[in-house]
């Protein structure tokens, strides 16, 4: 049946968030707990680097099952690709976090490629896992710039969502996760291997 949810009953989705070097990925993820009742946030190393895990209760309405989801990142500077590769493997989704700076425009766009490369290596394509995108610092850009990236990744073509983002605490952070999961929840094939 189109549409109905392909994992079980009290699952856990398991989603990795990419960004660029200089992005503070603990003060995101700071910022999106205080949405998301019942979150905790977990810091581990994993090859000589810190790692961060965002654990939070999922239900998308009453009447759904809870799931546990699970957003992981790195932090710091170097992103080492065998440490990414190791958080993608095993992944439901991706969250790309695109801060609108100029300045930032070109790490971005590495920080994508090398997502793919991995995921390719994994035996997937970019375009075909669940992902969304968080445009941050929106208030440096102007309308052209965001569509100027919304063409670049061919966004309406692979429905991607995508939210803009002011602060993590942003009600865009919420519908972009909703997004998101609901993808998950509607795609036979979930995870890359």
């Amino acid at each position: 049946m189109k549409g109905a949810p392909t994992k079980p009953v009290n699952a856990t989705v398991k989603l990795v968030m990419v960004a660029p070097p200089a992005a503070d990925l603990l003060a995101v993820f700071q910022g999106l707990a205080t949405a998301w009742q019942g979150s905790m946030i977990r810091e581990y190393p994993l090859a000589g680097l810190r790692a961060l895990r965002w654990q939070f209760p999922y239900r998308r309405n009453a009447m759904d099952k809870e799931l546990a989801v699970s957003v992981h990142a790195l932090t710091g500077s170097p992103h080492h690709l065998a440490v990414r590769e190791a958080l993608l493997g095993n992944t439901d989704g991706i969250l790309f976090l695109l801060p609108l700076d100029p300045r930032q425009h070109q790490a971005c766009i590495q920080s994508m490629q090398e997502t793919s490369h991995i995921v390719k290596q994994l035996g997937a394509d970019l375009r075909d896992m669940p992902l969304a995108l968080f445009y941050t610092q929106a208030h440096l850009a102007t309308a052209n710039a965001i569509r100027d990236w919304d063409r670049l990744l061919e966004c309406d073509r692979y429905q991607i969502p995508r939210f803009c983002l002011h602060s993590a605490t942003d009600e865009g952070a919420q519908l972009a996760i909703h997004a998101l999961i609901d993808r998950i929840l509607a795609t036979p094939r979930l995870r890359v291997l």
